[in-house]
């Protein structure tokens, strides 16, 4: 899956868990693709690369691309999957 500047992408329920849960079902890549490098420990850096994705009224920086593909990406195995509480329902 790629994505580029100006791309709408649909939340999955993990997506709208990160964006905060604010009523948002998409978001729109602002900017990248572009490297990271992240230290992990003094003398190992990851390297990845990321996106900044506008939801709502905020931009979150810095995206890793794993990371922004589950937040579109619906998981079918629901032990890896966080789910979003809905106020006022009932289980």
């Amino acid at each position: 899956m790629e994505f580029k500047k100006g791309d709408l992408v649909r939340l999955s329920d993990f997506g709208k868990l990160v964006a905060g849960d604010r009523g948002s079902n998409v978001g729109i890549v602002v900017a990248g693709p572009y490297d990271l490098l992240a230290p992990t420990s003094g003398k190992v850096t990851s390297y990845y690369i990321a996106y900044d994705v506008f939801v709502d009224d905020e931009v979150i920086e810095r995206v890793p691309v794993d990371f922004l593909k589950r937040m579109v990406s619906d998981e079918r195995n629901i032990e890896r999957v966080e789910t979003v509480v809905r106020r006022n329902e009932t289980d």
